[in-house]
């Protein structure tokens, strides 16, 4: 077979490629590629980062939405005594709220505070009143957007006063407030 190659390769020296040939001693031939594995292990690592790559974006997804809920958690206890303070000073909530934002938003600009996701939604909510969402709405979408259930139960309260009115307001974010201090020491411990 070699010589038949051999003469076969002289034969089309000239040629643009060697044309192998078809049969050999009567048998029928056919050739191809040796089965390279290498290409085998690159479909299937291929395939393994297609698998996994999801999964590290969910993972990555779920330590982000996990640190958004501590740092909410963190500040409860903190939009509460402004709250309490601005209230106690005369303010609506409406003018309390707007008060703790904008302070919020020119210590960011000023470079002495920290982005704050609860501050973040507090300056949302009150672009949403500004473009003409009504005040209760507004306050639910807050509570709704931070997913908390101390939240939930600000909004409601805030609702329930601003549709009442109610002076006892104060007292009912004072004792929420002692809850909020109570859960961030406990997760101060748990830390």
């Amino acid at each position: 077979f070699r010589k038949l190659l051999t003469e076969e390769d002289q034969r089309q020296i000239n040629g643009e490629a060697l044309r192998l040939p078809d049969s050999f001693e009567g048998r029928d031939l056919s050739y191809g590629m040796p089965l390279s594995y290498e290409a085998f292990l690159f479909l299937l690592l291929g395939a393994g980062t297609a698998v996994l790559l999801p999964l590290r974006e969910r993972s990555a997804g779920a330590a982000a939405r996990k640190k958004r809920e501590e740092a909410l958690l963190l500040d409860h206890s903190e939009l509460l005594s402004k709250l309490m303070v601005y209230l106690g000073a005369g303010l609506t909530i409406r003018g309390a709220w707007q008060r703790i934002a904008e302070s919020y938003q020119a210590a960011r600009k000023a470079g002495l505070r920290e982005e704050r996701p609860v501050y973040e939604e507090m300056l949302r909510t009150l672009l949403d009143m500004a473009g003409g969402v009504p005040e209760g709405k507004a306050y639910r979408d807050f509570g709704q957007r931070c997913r908390l259930r101390p939240y939930v139960k600000l909004c409601a309260l805030l609702e329930q006063n601003r549709k009442n009115g109610g002076a006892d307001l104060r007292a009912l974010l004072s004792a929420e407030m002692e809850a909020a201090f109570e859960e961030r020491k406990n997760a101060a411990r748990r830390r």
